[in-house]
């Protein structure tokens, strides 16, 4: 009786029998300590473990910026890796983007048959891709289905964007680097 693919916050706010004192607690809570954690949990680990960057600093690795490395551990310039990032959040960046403007279609899920939900789609996924075939995504995956959009499951597609840069500058450093005995490994671990 939840509405599938719409905001689940004001469903459960209502259905919630705490006082909204408690609920709006929380909620603050919660967004306090995630602001936090993802700000503080790299120093805390630091002073927990007792790492510091010592080790890079006494092997001549002074670098602070994430192209500078990605340029030391591939082999690629800074410039290859910089195109390799634009390039690939680029194309996320397209997709999201026509999703919003071509995604159309009817995204009501609660009421009607997905086979007619399917057939009405704006700009549908080729049928060999069996992107209609959802028997066992919603056991695994909490994200409801979009149906009528491009990205029907935009979480799951845009948190693969760093996959995507990853593979993409490590099939890039494997075929313009010297040659390695792994590069056959490397180029398999990069598709």
């Amino acid at each position: 009786d939840l509405p599938i693919g719409k905001f689940l916050g004001y469903e459960i706010w209502k259905r919630d029998p705490s006082p909204p004192w408690r609920k709006l607690l929380c909620v603050a809570v919660t967004a306090v300590g995630l602001v936090f954690y993802s700000l503080f949990s790299p120093y805390l680990v630091i002073w927990w473990t007792g790492i510091d960057d010592g080790w890079d600093r006494a092997h001549g690795y002074d670098n602070d910026s994430f192209f500078d490395l990605v340029s030391i551990t591939l082999g690629i310039s800074v410039a290859t890796a910089q195109t390799i990032f634009r390039l690939s959040y680029g194309v996320y960046a397209l997709l999201m983007v026509a999703d919003i403007f071509l995604g159309g279609g009817d995204n009501d899920n609660s009421k009607k048959d997905r086979t007619k939900i399917t057939s009405i789609r704006t700009h549908p996924w080729p049928v060999s891709w069996k992107t209609d075939n959802t028997v066992c995504y919603h056991e695994m995956f909490s994200e409801p289905t979009r149906w009528g959009r491009i990205l029907r499951r935009p979480g799951n597609t845009l948190s693969n964007s760093n996959y995507l840069l990853s593979s993409i500058c490590v099939l890039v450093s494997t075929f313009n680097g010297k040659p390695s005995v792994f590069w056959m490994a490397d180029a398999l671990f990069g598709v």
